[in-house]
Parts: C-alpha cells; structure tokens; sequence
C-alpha cells in the first residue's frame, strides 16, 4: 500500500527570521515578530521553532495592522523546544497593507520555568 503526500508548490519569495529575547522573568512572556509581510503580499507560514532555556508556553498569532488575532496554535513545552509545521501551505497566512500596524506573525511565550529564560523563535514563510 502506498502512501501518497500532496504537491507542495515551491515557496515563491521565501523568507528566514530568526529573533531572541534575553532575560525573561519566571512566569512572564514576551511576544517576538517576524519581519513584516510585504504590502499587498500574502504571507504563509511554513514553519516555526521557538526555543528556550526553560519549560514555556507558546501562542501563535497572526498580527494584522498591529492587532494580534486570537492563538493559531498553542503549545506547552517541559523540554524547551517546539517545531510547528502548519498542516498547508495556507493554513496560516496573512496579507500586507499599507495601513499603521504590522502585519506579520507572533509567537507570545510565556516562562514556566523557576529561572530566567532565553527565548527564541525562527519563522519560516513565504511572500506571494
């Protein structure tokens, strides 16, 4: 029996953002950004890893003109690591405008750690 995976076009104008937020206090969070979605460009998230020196709490967020939407996929990680692979190329996207505000993805991660935490997050999309 075969196992058959769908076609998967090749990104168009893929993108690579990688941020680090040092210092996080024991039960606090922080939010970190990818680079902002071209104006009139469809962003798609490919993929996410977020890592930290602790336990922490991820939420995925899409951010339209500033506005965070409400979480795209949440995780709890007792090992410090999380790689998310949306399930489609359009599962999670968001379009640039030329409005005040970014237009992008968040990842807010909260420390559930008892010592400081170093946070980071690696954000893989695509431009269209």
């Amino acid at each position: 029996m075969a196992i058959l995976h769908p076609i998967i076009p090749p990104p168009v104008d893929p993108k690579v953002h990688f941020n680090t937020v040092v210092s996080v206090a024991p039960g606090a969070s922080t939010a970190i950004d990818c680079l902002e979605v071209g104006s009139s460009k469809n962003g798609k998230l490919m993929g996410l890893i977020v890592t930290s020196s602790v336990s922490f709490k991820a939420e995925l967020k899409i951010v339209v003109d500033g506005v965070s939407s409400n979480n795209k996929a949440v995780w709890y990680a007792a090992d410090g690591a999380w790689e998310f692979k949306p399930p489609a190329t359009n599962f999670i996207t968001v379009t640039g405008t030329q409005n005040i505000g970014m237009n992008g993805f968040r990842v807010f991660v909260t420390n559930l750690g008892i010592d400081t935490a170093d946070i980071s997050a690696v954000f893989y999309y695509d431009e269209e």
